[in-house]
């Protein structure tokens, strides 16, 4: 039996984060930015603890935190309680105390369908997260058509959802 190449929604979130990285680093030699990217379960090849999320960037002084995102099952971090299928609660509260330490956060999301772009201020994923009758509001994410993910990426280091 022949070997399917249809790819999983867990191998196209892998390939989502590689295209964030690739614009990260791209505004890296453009800009003064660093970044980079945390291990996880899957770089390392190993069991590690949960990271507060995917990159780490400093731009202009700025220390942003990064998570890369993407879904097959929902279309938006808007929809009824998605955050609660994409994220874990200790990674949102590191989030949380980043942001208090200075450091901005933020959330970038792609439908694996539409390929929409959504950038959403980590904290106040949060607080949707922790409080039961507090939805997510389209109105707080930003959003970007797919071909402008490298903007979306700028957009973030530029600490625009402190």
């Amino acid at each position: 039996m022949a070997k399917s190449s249809k790819k999983t929604p867990q191998q196209r979130g892998h390939e989502f984060q590689d295209l964030v990285q690739k614009h990260l680093l791209e505004h890296m030699r453009k800009a003064k930015s660093y970044t980079m990217r945390l291990y996880d379960t899957k770089s390392a090849g190993n069991y590690l603890p949960s990271q507060p999320g995917d990159f780490i960037s400093i731009f202009n002084g700025l220390p942003i935190l990064v998570e890369a995102k993407s879904s097959g099952k929902v279309s938006s971090l808007s929809e009824n309680r998605a955050a609660l299928q994409l994220f874990d609660n200790e990674q949102l509260a590191k989030s949380r105390l980043w942001i208090r330490a200075g450091g901005s956060a933020s959330a970038i999301f792609q439908c694996q369908h539409s390929k929409k772009l959504e950038v959403w201020d980590m904290g106040y994923l949060r607080d949707c997260f922790n409080t039961p009758r507090l939805r997510a509001d389209t109105k707080r994410a930003y959003l970007f058509p797919p071909e402008h993910i490298n903007l979306a990426c700028l957009f973030m280091l530029k600490g625009r959802m402190a």
